[in-house]
């Protein structure tokens, strides 16, 4: 293992932590970013790393503990596999490393489901694989293993995705190369994580398609989310085409019926221009917008435009009412106008 050294640009980071360390420690701004960048350069090292050869053991099953960074949280088919084991045993040995400070256990980093089974089958030892792999390279390893197999849950995929974000610098487009997958298939996973609560556990439990859970993850607030969840799921099933319909409906709006400017990032704080923002359907983020088929650039915040709409229209509250003019509340002002227009005969002008 190569020591830490002053020079970011010329150390080798072998965990995690050597990584963060070295985000943090730096002086100024400047130096902040200098360092994310080689944090990047970092990740993209880890990316195009081999994996280290190992040695093969056989072990008994106490000495293994469950990997905290496994992606796969749900195990199906434990007690067919158990007993396929019991006819033929564990042919594939667990991939595991060493637990440092612990020589009596390993981590397994992956064989979860097997290790599972054949403590189901009452096996005494199995076949292991010991690795020397740093924590970024577990959670790749884990990844990689997990994604090739199509019952491991789109939502712990994201997961993986983003401890390997956070810990590693890696990008989404970088985690598509690692794991052979395409940039919208990992930007859609990405997104699931924006779910709430009562989204995921639909999601989870099968009430939501895939196809459904994008957009919903689009839906601005949790509040909104959960009210979501409760009209598609709460009574009678909703087609998959039905309900991404309705969230169009609910919670798109086309950019174009945008009363402010759109290119005004002043107008509500913390909220980019809209010609900036990645939540318009015009954007060009991978995988996010695939159900709006339509040439014209969707807003899919809608709390946001809303936001943006009021401010607008208290600059202009304000400017009249300074000179003297009668500005009616909205309430009265959607009594007075009628399918857009103002009512015949009033003595108010629009705005």
């Amino acid at each position: 293992m190569a020591s830490k050294q002053s020079n970011v640009e010329d150390a080798e980071f072998t965990t995690d932590d050597e990584v963060l360390a070295a985000l943090s420690s730096s002086d100024s701004i400047g130096e902040a970013a200098a360092k994310l960048a080689e944090a990047k350069d970092v990740a993209l090292d880890h990316l195009e790393r081999k994996m280290p050869s190992g040695e093969m053991l056989k072990v008994t099953l106490d000495r293994l503990v469950e990997s905290p960074t496994n992606p796969r949280q749900t195990f199906h088919g434990l007690e067919e596999l158990a007993n396929s084991i019991k006819s033929v045993g564990l042919l594939s040995p667990l991939m595991v490393r060493e637990i440092p400070g612990d020589a009596e256990h390993f981590e397994i980093v992956f064989g979860h489901r097997r290790f599972r089974a054949a403590k189901m089958a009452a096996l005494e030892k199995v076949p292991v694989d010991v690795r020397k792999l740093t924590d970024v390279q577990v959670m790749e390893a884990q990844l990689v293993e997990n994604v090739q197999r199509n019952d491991i849950h789109p939502l712990e995929e994201a997961e993986a995705y983003q401890r390997l974000i956070d810990t590693a610098g890696y990008t989404a487009d970088m985690l598509a190369t690692k794991t052979g997958r395409t940039r919208s298939w990992v930007y859609q996973r990405l997104k699931l994580l924006s779910l709430c609560a009562e989204a995921r556990k639909a999601f989870v439990d099968g009430k939501l398609a895939l196809s459904v859970a994008v957009p919903l993850a689009r839906v601005p607030t949790p509040k909104l989310q959960a009210k979501a969840v409760e009209r598609i799921c709460g009574g009678e099933v909703w087609s998959a085409r039905n309900a991404i319909e309705w969230l169009q409906n609910e919670f798109c709006v086309p950019l174009k019926t945008a009363t402010f400017d759109r290119k005004d990032d002043m107008l509500v704080e913390g909220a980019p221009a809209c010609t900036a923002c990645p939540k318009r359907s015009g954007s060009g983020t991978p995988g996010l917008f695939e159900d709006l088929q339509t040439p014209t650039d969707m807003c899919t915040d809608t709390v946001c435009f809303a936001a943006k709409t009021r401010a607008t229209w208290d600059a202009k509250a304000e400017k009249f009412a300074k000179q003297g003019a009668e500005v009616l509340s909205l309430a009265e002002g959607k009594r007075l106008f009628r399918d857009g227009a103002l009512v015949h005969g009033t003595e108010y002008v629009e705005i």
